[in-house]
């Protein structure tokens, strides 16, 4: 991971290999942030959904569409809905399954402190 700081968020890079929901939420612990909204784009390998879907591409594109983290029992938890565009140009749409969704090439997020209803 990269990020930086400033203000009331973060800028975080996620390197590949590294699952989306638990780099947000290492970030959150480091940063002592307990709610937050979360914005972004990237690519992951064979995106997974807490439905249990799978897709399988190797090269897909990832928006988020409803990022946020709350504070419960253990910790700050990440919620990141999302839109999947494959290869062929199909897009999925679902949440992505906490510790099963390893980036690609990269993954760029902003981390917004607060926000979170």
């Amino acid at each position: 991971m990269g990020e930086g700081r400033s203000g009331s968020g973060v800028l975080l890079r996620i390197r590949p290999n590294e699952d989306v929901c638990t780099a947000v939420e290492e970030t959150c612990s480091e940063y002592g942030i307990e709610k937050a909204q979360v914005y972004g784009i990237g690519s992951i390998f064979e995106p997974s959904f807490e439905d249990g879907r799978r897709i399988p591409c190797l090269a897909t594109e990832i928006a988020i569409e409803n990022g946020r983290v709350e504070q419960v029992a253990g910790g700050p938890k990440a919620t990141i809905d999302t839109a999947v565009v494959d290869v062929e140009g199909k897009t999925y749409h679902g949440r992505l399954k906490r510790g099963d969704n390893p980036v690609g090439v990269t993954f760029e997020l902003v981390i917004v402190a607060g926000g979170v209803d």
